[in-house]
């Protein structure tokens, strides 16, 4: 039996605005079901485009992979435009701390704090858990804060903001679709971001189909065949994608 996983790029962008690009933001369909990773700025807009295809009432489960702006900026006006649809409930799923950061951004707007019902679970390392069918596992990454990437249905991997690191290539092997930060050009040293020869050493020869980088500041753009040859100079062999808004992947798994 097989199992189609659907991914549409929200947002591929970085905290700089540049040409089109929202900030982090990722929808996955599973079936009828829609899940939500990161909310950066632009993204709540960028579900707008899609229209009828798919309403906000719908997505009812988010994860955060970490509390940085850029990553959640559109938070509270996606729970605000879903309960102006209808909808109090959301599930809401990231890293330690993000009940506290949640109650504190609600108790700045007392009407969404009555209104709203949000349901956090916050994940640990190596957290497992199941969504209507679908397995998700997160994995601690290095960066200057918490942060989670996930797997899901062990064919499809969102990194959030991380330096490439030698578990984030066991955590991916196999996998189909890999979306990972590549935040900046060789050249660049940021701590807790990726650049694109360390990030092929780590991925090199995991059997990954297709890697797609997002999280691009303008120089990781403006130099983007670069990006693609320092992969492959790193090992890296699967299909390589720089992202832009509103790409859309679909995966299809085997199962059972």
């Amino acid at each position: 039996m097989s199992l189609t996983l659907s991914v549409i790029v929200l947002g591929s962008g970085s905290p700089i605005p540049y040409e089109d690009r929202a900030q982090s933001g990722f929808l996955l369909k599973f079936g009828d079901k829609p899940v939500l990773v990161d909310c950066g700025s632009g993204v709540l807009r960028r579900l707008g485009e899609l229209g009828d295809e798919l309403g906000l009432q719908a997505i009812n489960d988010i994860f955060i992979t970490h509390h940085h702006l850029d990553h959640m900026a559109d938070l509270l006006p996606l729970l605000k435009a879903r309960w102006l649809l209808g909808r109090r409930e959301t599930n809401l799923y990231g890293p330690e701390g993000t009940k506290a950061l949640l109650d504190q951004l609600l108790k700045l707007y007392p009407y969404l704090d009555e209104a709203l019902r949000v349901n956090v679970l916050e994940l640990d390392e190596e957290a497992r858990l199941e969504l209507g069918g679908l397995e998700v596992t997160a994995l601690r990454t290095v960066h200057h804060i918490p942060n989670l990437a996930y797997k899901f249905a062990e064919g499809v991997v969102i990194s959030g903001d991380t330096e490439p690191f030698p578990r984030m290539g066991e955590f991916a092997a196999g996998c189909r679709l890999v979306i990972h930060e590549c935040s900046f050009p060789e050249g660049f040293t940021i701590p807790g971001h990726s650049t694109p020869r360390s990030l092929g050493e780590a991925l090199a020869g995991r059997g990954i189909a297709a890697l797609v980088l997002v999280h691009l500041y303008p120089p990781a753009i403006e130099r983007s065949d670069e990006l693609v040859e320092n992969l492959r100079e790193a090992g890296f062999r699967g299909r390589v994608v720089l992202a832009r808004d509103l790409d859309r992947f679909q995966v299809e798994l085997r199962r059972g």
